[in-house]
C-alpha cells in the first residue's frame, strides 16, 4: 500500500493548460502553478488525467508528464498529506495495466479506473469483474473504481457489482459520478473509500456517509469547498451517533 493514505475530504480533479500554438502543446509552467495553488488550498488530493484534465486528448507521454509535474509540485508543499490519482480510461485490459504502470512510475499513488465502455451493451457482470480483477492484480498501485456512466456508453455498475469488487484487497475505493445517493448509502458498510463526483451532493452525500467529494468546482474555489465540507462532515457524525 502507498505511504499516502486516502482520507476524508475534498479531492480536486485538475485542469491542464495548453500553449496558444497550432499544435497546442502542454503549458507545463502554468499547469504547475495551478497545481501549487490547488495543493495549498486545503484539499486532500489532486486528481490528474480526469475529465477536466482532458486525458482523452493527450498522448501517453503527455499524460505521464502531467502526473510527474503534479508529483513534483505536491512533494515540495506537503509530501505526506496529498494523494495523486492517475485516472485510467482504457478499452483493453493490457492498455489499462500499462496506464496504471505509467501512473505509478510518474508518481501516482492510486489509479482511478473506468470500465471499458465502448461495447457496454455486450459486457456482462462477469466480464466487468474479470476486467477489474485482472487490472488490479497487475497494477503496481491500488485501484479505485470509477463509476461514470456518462463517458462509458451508459454503463452503470450496480452497488452489488461494486460491493463484489470491494472484496479485492487492492481495490480501495470508488468515485461515484453516477450521482446515485442510494448506491453510496448501500455501500456504506464496505471498507472502501466512497467519494461523490458532484459538489452539489454534499449535504445529501454526507448524510449517506460518503466521506468526501471529487469535483471540478475545485478549480475555482477549492478552499471554500474544503471549509464547507468540514461542518457537513461534523453534522454527519452527529446525526449518525
Amino acid at each position: 500500500m502507498p505511504s499516502r493514505s486516502l482520507v476524508d475530504g475534498i479531492y480536486s480533479p485538475t485542469v491542464v493548460f495548453f500553449k496558444d500554438t497550432p499544435k497546442q502543446e502542454l503549458d507545463i509552467p502554468t499547469t504547475a502553478a495551478h497545481f501549487e495553488w490547488q495543493a495549498k488550498s486545503g484539499i486532500k488530493g489532486i486528481v490528474v488525467m480526469g475529465t477536466t484534465g482532458e486525458a482523452v486528448a493527450l498522448s501517453r507521454e503527455e499524460r505521464n508528464q502531467i502526473t510527474a509535474t503534479a508529483r513534483e509540485v505536491v512533494d515540495k508543499i506537503n509530501p505526506s498529506g496529498l494523494v495523486i490519482v492517475g485516472t485510467v480510461g482504457a478499452q483493453s485490459t493490457l492498455q489499462a495495466i500499462e496506464f496504471c504502470q505509467d501512473a505509478a512510475e510518474s508518481g501516482g499513488d492510486y489509479a482511478l479506473v473506468l470500465p471499458p465502455g465502448y461495447f457496454a451493451p455486450a459486457l456482462s457482470k462477469e466480464s466487468i469483474l474479470g476486467y477489474y480483477r485482472d487490472v488490479t492484480d497487475a497494477s503496481p498501485i491500488p485501484i479505485l473504481v470509477y463509476s461514470y456512466p456518462g463517458v462509458c456508453s451508459g454503463l452503470d455498475m450496480s452497488s452489488e457489482l461494486i460491493a463484489e469488487l470491494a472484496t479485492h484487497p487492492r481495490i480501495v475505493g470508488v468515485k461515484h459520478t453516477d450521482h446515485n445517493l442510494g448506491k453510496i448509502a448501500r455501500l456504506c458498510s464496505r471498507r472502501i473509500h466512497r467519494l461523490r463526483g458532484r459538489i452539489r451532493l454534499p449535504p445529501c452525500g454526507t448524510s449517506s456517509r460518503s466521506p468526501g467529494c471529487y469535483h471540478g468546482n475545485g478549480q475555482r474555489d477549492s478552499s471554500s469547498m474544503c471549509k464547507s465540507h468540514g461542518p457537513m462532515a461534523s453534522w454527519k457524525t452527529r446525526r449518525s451517533t
